[in-house]
Order: structure tokens, then sequence, then C-alpha cells
């Protein structure tokens, strides 16, 4: 399982340390998941524990699409504060119908 392998927490432990030693209005920019120190460590436990499941959980927490889109987004698309979850998440983060040729986190589907 991810909860097991070194990678998956090395992520979140990078995801956590980067995203702690930014404000709060910085976090709040880059995702509504991440407003408080709480939510960070909150998230990063999920994700840990939960495996590409906790991305649904995140996202079921909140009310309006167009925030859980912007949820996804955060997670599984390419941004300047962090690498996306599709290399370890693929199905997840939905690889098969929205990868591009160019993507270059997407595990390549056949």
């Amino acid at each position: 399982t991810l909860s097991q392998l070194p990678d998956w927490l090395n992520y979140w432990s990078e995801f956590e340390s980067y995203f702690l030693a930014l404000d709060n209005k910085t976090r709040a920019a880059s995702s509504e998941a991440l407003v408080e120190t709480t939510d960070v460590q909150r998230v990063a436990r999920m994700f840990r524990e939960g495996g590409c499941g906790a991305l649904q959980d995140i996202m079921a927490e909140v009310a309006a699409p167009r925030k859980r889109l912007s949820i996804f987004r955060f997670f599984c698309e390419e941004n300047r504060r962090n690498r996306p979850l599709r290399p370890f998440c693929p199905a997840t983060c939905e690889c098969p119908s929205r990868a591009a040729s160019s993507d270059l986190f997407c595990p390549l589907v056949q």
C-alpha cells in the first residue's frame, strides 16, 4: 500500500514542511483546503493514512463544486507550488481521460 512506500511518506513530509513554512494567506491562495496550520497537518495525515482515497474525502468536505474542482486541480495538476499526485494516484487524478501527450506526471496509458 502507499502508506508503506518511502516515496509516498517523503512526498507528504516535504509537502507538510513546505506549506507549514508559508503564512495562512499564502496557503489559502494555494488551496482552500490548506488555510490553517492544522489543515496542512490534517490533509497530510489523511493522505499518509488513506492513500489516494483521501482526495475524495477532502473534496467531499467542500460544498461548492467550483471549490471541489479547485482542490482536485491543486492536488492532481501541475502547478508552481507542489508536484501533482498523478504518479501515485493516476486513477484518482483521472490520468486516462485528462492526460495530454506532453504530461510529465501521468503514467503512460495504453
